[in-house]
């Protein structure tokens, strides 16, 4: 974004000058885009819209699917679309998440492999280290707790790279992963529930409605003993209007704010 704002600016400067001048100033703007990994946005190709308008309705799997034969489809043709390549990690994160056990680890290896290829064309954004960094998140959680250890320092690292180059995306998603990564590590590899509450409580002054920062905070909460803010955070979540950006994981977060609930504040008989 920074870079973006000040190319902007560069050729709003270069029409006032002519000659040399403008020689010297084109070349510092192609710099600073090279240095950038040409972070500017790139135009999305028909098959890119297409399968984004099939994700809209990610609830129905069959959307999913043909979303990604469109992506493969356009990477065939075009093997530097880092816009698809992208793309495919965030669709195969969505089907893993949802797939059986036997199915996962297969799934979130083509995940982790397209975020790669996506971070190989643009290592400056960060559609590419989220992508990888989630992939990575949900392979530590299918393989187990101990192997899922071996992850961790995979995770943090993309996650904290999301955050400098991008701390907004996907509503501050890359801060949030980072808060649930101190809940579930252990000490001796950087785990502090204190910290968690304190970045998930920084990503909700951005995103309020956040319902997934709410979960992980109602956890985070209940940890340290904190019941009533966590049952206050869960009866928020159950409270919050659906985005129609993010209508399915809303619903999703409902219902696990809900068992939740029946866990932790059962009514009394």
């Amino acid at each position: 974004m920074r870079s973006h704002k000040i190319a902007c600016s560069l050729v709003v400067a270069l029409r006032s000058i002519e000659g040399r001048d403008m020689w010297i100033g084109l070349s510092l703007l192609s710099f600073i885009i090279i240095a950038q990994g040409s972070s500017l946005a790139l135009p999305l190709s028909d098959r890119v819209r297409e399968a984004d308008d099939y994700y809209l309705g990610r609830q129905n799997p069959a959307n999913v699917a043909h979303g990604l034969e469109l992506l493969r489809a356009d990477v065939f043709q075009d093997p530097k679309d880092y816009e698809a390549w992208w793309r495919i990690s965030k669709f195969i994160y969505y089907q893993a998440r949802h797939a059986a056990s036997s199915e996962k680890i297969k799934l979130l290896d083509s995940g982790v492999d397209a975020a790669k290829k996506a971070i190989a064309l643009q290592p400056n954004r960060a559609e590419g280290h989220y992508w990888l960094g989630a992939n990575y998140d949900l392979t530590a959680d299918a393989r187990g707790y101990w192997r899922g250890l071996l992850f961790v320092d995979a995770i943090r690292k993309e996650m904290e790279t999301v955050n400098r180059l991008d701390p907004d995306y996907e509503q501050a998603a890359g801060l949030r992963t980072l808060a649930r990564l101190d809940f579930r590590a252990p000490f001796f590899l950087g785990g502090d529930k204190r910290l968690s509450v304190e970045l998930l409580k920084k990503c909700l002054d951005r995103y309020p409605e956040n319902s997934k920062a709410m979960l992980y905070l109602s956890d985070s909460d209940m940890a340290l003993g904190l019941r009533d803010d966590a049952r206050n955070t869960l009866e928020q979540v159950l409270n919050l209007c659906p985005d129609p950006q993010y209508a399915p994981e809303l619903a999703e977060n409902q219902e696990e704010a809900r068992a939740r609930m029946a866990k932790y504040f059962p009514p009394p008989e």
